[in-house]
C-alpha cells in the first residue's frame, strides 16, 4: 500500500542475515518506512555485497531528499573496510559500523563493553552473560533490548571517543546513530 508523502524512507543493508534483521524489526513505527536488505541466502555478506544492495535499491526507486541509505557492517574480518567506506561516504551513504560486530551494539542495551572485546565471539560470550545465559543470534528476544534502546544509545555514546571518525577504533558501534535516526521520525 501506498505510504503517505510525509513519511520518511530509511533503508538499512546490514552485513548480518538474521541478527540485524530482528533487531531493526522492533524498531518499526509509523513515522518512518524501514527497509531492511539483510545479507540473503547467498550469504555475501562482505561489505563490498552489503553496498552493492543499497545501490540496486538506489537505482530501482525514486528517493526523496530525506530518505536516508544505512550502511550497517561489522569491523571484524574486513580488509577492504576502508574502500567500501569510501565508496559510502561518496554515494552520501550513512554508516553505522560496530568494532568488532553488532553484537557490541546488543551489549549496548545491557552494559557497557569492556574495551578487551576484540573479537565477535568473545563478544557474544559477555552478551550471553549479560542476558543470562541465553543469546541466539537468529531468534532475538524483543523484551531483551526494546525497554533500554536509551541505555544503549547512551552508553554507545560514551564509547564514541570520537564520534567524527568512520567506525569505532576501539571496541564501540555507531549503531546508535542509524537508532537515534529512526526514533527522531
Amino acid at each position: 500500500k501506498p505510504f503517505p508523502q510525509a513519511t520518511r524512507l530509511i533503508v538499512i543493508a546490514t552485513e548480518g542475515r538474521e541478527t540485524e534483521k530482528q533487531y531493526f524489526e522492533f524498531l518499526r513505527h509509523s513515522n518512518v518506512r524501514l527497509v531492511l536488505l539483510p545479507t540473503g541466502d547467498d550469504n555475501f555478506s562482505a561489505p563490498k555485497y552489503v553496498i552493492e544492495r543499497l545501490n540496486k535499491y538506489k537505482k530501482e526507486f525514486e528517493l526523496r531528499a530525506d530518505d536516508e541509505l544505512w550502511l550497517v557492517v561489522d569491523v571484524d574480518q574486513w580488509k577492504s573496510l576502508s574502500d567500501i567506506v569510501n565508496e559510502a561516504f561518496l554515494r552520501k551513504y550513512k554508516l553505522a559500523v560496530s568494532n568488532p560486530c553488532f553484537e557490541v551494539w546488543l551489549l549496548c542495551h545491557r552494559q557497557i563493553p569492556s574495551p578487551g572485546l576484540k573479537r565477535c565471539d568473545d563478544v557474544k560470550t559477555e552478551l550471553r552473560k549479560a542476558l543470562g545465559g541465553s543469546y541466539n543470534g537468529s531468534n532475538l528476544n524483543s523484551a531483551d533490548f526494546t525497554e533500554s534502546i536509551d541505555q544503549a544509545i547512551q552508553t554507545a555514546q560514551q564509547l564514541d571517543t570520537s564520534p567524527k571518525n568512520r567506525w569505532p577504533v576501539d571496541t564501540g558501534t555507531h549503531v546508535y546513530k542509524v537508532v537515534q535516526s529512526i526514533r527522531a521520525s
